[in-house]
């Protein structure tokens, strides 16, 4: 997919390869499930220009537009898995670029009772950012591990675990987050340090 126009030249998303499975006895029931879908080394490329402005603003859907408490979206794949992606983030106001580099990202996803669960993990080989005064910095690997239902129709998500690994940094969070909507949402969370 080709970037905005003055943004580069570069693409905006690319990808070496792509696989997708389908469930052919959901196909024969006609519902609304394909399977699975594998993306091989993608590359994400985002670019905020001199004036603040992102080379993807012109995708984003104002809040605003969805009914609060409205069901989430079908989706038709119940399992997602990226291998060996890059995300590139270029700040030409700041003048860094910051690569996120060997991403790989295993997710199931599931349907059930108007709640969207997802359980995953994903591993982020290198965090390398390079400032506009030359220095160059690196977090080594990241993990982050979770398992989450999103149920907007009772503007409610739980988090059963979200696991975060940074550096030497490790966190685990757990709890409910409720009234997601509202200007105030209701946060019940415990969150702990997690050894290295």
């Amino acid at each position: 997919i080709d970037d905005r126009p003055g943004f580069g030249s570069e693409a905006f998303v690319s990808t070496e390869s792509g696989e997708l499975s389908i469930s052919l006895m959901a196909l024969l029931l006609g519902q609304d499930e394909i399977g699975k879908l594998h993306i091989e080394k993608p590359t994400i490329r985002i670019v905020i220009n001199e004036k603040g402005e992102t080379n993807y603003s012109d995708m984003l859907v104002a809040s605003d537009t969805q009914e609060p408490g409205a069901a989430p979206p079908v989706l038709p794949i119940t399992h997602l898995e990226i291998s060996n992606g890059t995300l590139v983030q270029e700040d030409r106001q700041l003048g860094s670029i910051t690569k996120f580099e060997s991403v790989d990202y295993s997710v199931d996803l599931t349907l059930k009772d108007a709640a969207l669960g997802l359980e995953g993990q994903l591993t982020i080989g290198d965090i390398i950012t390079s400032a506009s005064d030359g220095t160059v910095s690196s977090l080594g690997t990241s993990v982050l591990g979770h398992s989450i239902s999103l149920n907007p129709g009772v503007d409610r998500l739980d988090i059963e675990r979200f696991e975060m690994q940074l550096g030497p940094l490790g966190l685990l969070v757990s709890g409910v987050v409720t009234r997601m909507s509202d200007e105030s949402p209701s946060i019940d969370l415990q969150v702990s340090e997690t050894a290295s």
